[in-house]
């Protein structure tokens, strides 16, 4: 089973990014959009593991306070478009006790710095870099979960398969 550990993000704030995608996708030859249901912030990939329980046994582990945080800006790596979260003080340490009950039992996890942000598209191809603007949208951080990822009938579906609510 292919897993990561993510942010869910708001029916509001989805739409809000969902309509920020479409200027995007008039701005460029082609590209991936990621679909609405699927917009999300990731905190850790795990990739292809049948560990789910004992996942789930430490994710539990992890506490803290919910938070807010804002969008800021837009950024890309390579062809991938996405939207800049604030590196708040509370994500970023949020995500390292995530990544820490995960490595400390042994699962491997794509160990690159964390950068919160949000994949607006793939495989942007365009003649001239998009030009866009957001207003600073707040997202409320209640919760992070633990989901799979497969791809069915063509399409990437994402699937919440443990919550953990923060106090």
């Amino acid at each position: 089973m292919r897993l990561f550990v993510a942010i869910e993000l708001d029916p509001g704030v989805k739409k809000a990014l969902s309509e920020t995608a479409g200027l995007l996708i008039k701005q460029v030859c082609r590209a991936n959009l990621t679909r609405l249901e699927n917009l999300h912030i990731t905190l850790a990939f795990i990739g292809e593991t049948d560990r789910v329980d004992e996942i789930k046994k430490e994710l539990d582990r992890v506490s803290g306070k919910s938070f807010d945080i804002e969008v800021d800006g837009f950024g890309r790596f390579g062809d991938l478009f996405y939207v800049n979260i604030e590196k708040k003080q509370e994500l970023t340490a949020l995500a390292g006790k995530v990544r820490s009950v995960l490595t400390g039992i042994g699962i491997i996890i794509d160990n690159k710095p964390f950068v919160p942000h949000i994949t607006l598209a793939r495989k942007i191809v365009c003649a001239r870099e998009p030009v866009l603007s957001v207003e600073r949208i707040k997202i409320p951080v209640k919760s992070f979960m633990l989901m799979k990822s497969e791809r069915i009938g063509g399409k990437l579906i994402y699937t919440k398969i443990y919550e953990k609510y923060l106090g």
